[in-house]
């Protein structure tokens, strides 16, 4: 849906949904200095001199404005960002709702959004973790060499690393969800992908938390692995393993970095089934080599 704000002063067009800190900037190019967004009435002609037409941009814009038309320019734009929150499937069901007459609109599509909400499905994807170590040596200096451990050694300093993707996340509000170009088929299901760590059979690793609006194909989850791999080895991970993690000061603890990718063979992204399997066949090996 497009807004077009005029007055005497000027006339500015935004694109809904947007942030309230645009949509403020449109008012006050406008010369609306005192009226907030919340106050300025959409569609109308408000006794403060401000004419706001919204313009719908297709068909589901078309079949919303009637609902709304009476709103104010801050609840349409509120609006628009909660349509921005459901799946396709979800809004061609809203747009049904909306032209039979079921759906009392503002009222009800928040409630809509947390059932939409509570009908996501939630998968884990698991990865390796390496760990390149530097050691302290006898004269408290670091070693010139490193040299790489596995999940079993960083099991022993998982809530170190926990301590420490924490905080490399802490001031990161984007959901690295918003990153993933690829499938469409994926993109219209993937709501939200978070990184962590779990630990499993006495090693730790990378667990991906991703919510979806509906389960996915082969084809699409193998686009999906093929992105969370990309990330460890390029976003999310080639940053995070360039943080120190300082195992201690004494002599042979020293500094680790943690890598979610490595190269070779026995790196891998396992959905949850794949992972349990994976993590049963070791459990019998090491059984038939005790």
């Amino acid at each position: 849906m497009k807004a077009v704000i005029k007055t005497n002063i000027g006339e500015a067009e935004i694109q809904l949904p947007c942030r309230r800190v645009q949509l403020a900037g449109a008012l006050s190019y406008c010369g609306i200095e005192e009226k907030s967004p919340y106050e300025t009435p959409a569609n109308s002609i408000s006794g403060f001199g401000c004419e706001v037409s919204l313009i719908p941009q297709n068909a589901t814009d078309e079949r919303i404005l009637p609902t709304i038309k009476s709103e104010s320019l801050d609840a349409v734009n509120g609006v628009y960002e909660q349509l921005g929150k459901i799946s396709y499937k979800g809004l061609k069901e809203i747009e049904q709702k909306v032209s039979d007459g079921s759906l009392q609109f503002l009222g009800d599509l928040r409630t809509y959004q947390r059932e939409s909400e509570d009908d996501h499905i939630s998968k884990e994807y698991y990865c390796p973790l390496t760990c390149d170590v530097i050691q302290n040596n006898r004269y408290g200096d670091y070693d010139d060499d490193s040299y790489e451990e596995d999940g079993e050694f960083a099991a022993r300093y998982r809530d170190l690393i926990r301590a420490k993707f924490r905080e490399y996340t802490a001031n990161d509000d984007c959901n690295m969800a918003e990153y993933f170009h690829g499938h469409n088929g994926v993109l219209s299901k993937l709501v939200s992908a978070d990184w962590g760590f779990v630990y499993r059979q006495g090693s730790l690793y990378g667990q991906i938390t991703c919510k979806l609006t509906d389960d996915l194909n082969g084809v699409e989850e193998k686009a999906l692995k093929d992105w969370i791999c990309g990330q460890n080895s390029d976003g999310i991970g080639e940053g995070f393993e360039q943080r120190e993690i300082e195992l201690g000061s004494r002599y042979r603890d020293g500094i680790m970095y943690v890598s979610l990718w490595h190269y070779g063979d026995d790196y891998f992204i396992d959905n949850e089934e794949e992972f349990e399997s994976r993590l049963h066949q070791q459990h019998v090996l090491r059984e038939m080599n005790l």
